[in-house]
């Protein structure tokens, strides 16, 4: 690393960190169909108990991304700026979202209860003409349900700038 590099030992030391969000609400038929319905899915699978059975998925099973984009668990721990304290975060830089990769596994059923563990795996920088130096930082969201099945995992990146 160059002298002239954002990423601190602080920083590095984020590689491997592990946080647990624990899941707290049981998936129900209203989430799943507001949900649906929001994303303007109208796919039976979603909303008709008997279709969904007959399909062979068992029952009625959540969109996709539900996992993704519901099952963040509302009750965190909040700092007094309202923000989950468990976020990440560098002192001095602003945050903007980079992208997601997402891996489907099993869909979200009627009766889930959703855990996320995330996992910082990757810390890089790179230069921009616009912007300086700019820190990007990949978590691993790994989605399993109450039995420990995966779900789904969610590769998020996010940078870093001043």
């Amino acid at each position: 690393m160059s002298g002239d590099t954002l990423i601190t030992p602080a920083i590095v030391a984020m590689l491997g960190q592990t946080v647990d969000f624990p899941g707290k609400e049981v998936v129900d038929t209203t989430a799943i169909r507001r949900y649906a319905a929001g994303i303007h899915d109208l796919n039976p699978l979603y909303f008709d108990e008997q279709y969904a059975e007959a399909s062979g998925c068992g029952g009625i099973i959540a969109p996709p991304t539900f996992v993704f984009d519901v099952c963040n668990n509302i009750f965190y721990d909040a700092g007094p700026d309202g923000r989950e304290k468990a976020r990440i975060t560098i002192p001095g830089l602003r945050l903007a979202r980079a992208g997601n990769e997402y891996e489907f596994f099993e869909p979200v059923r009627l009766g889930d209860v959703i855990d996320r563990r995330r996992t910082v795996v990757s810390v890089f920088e790179r230069d921009s003409q616009k912007m300086g130096k700019i820190i990007f930082v990949v978590c691993e969201y790994k989605y399993t349900n109450q039995t420990g099945r995966l779900l789904g995992i969610n590769r998020e990146t996010v940078m870093f700038f001043k």
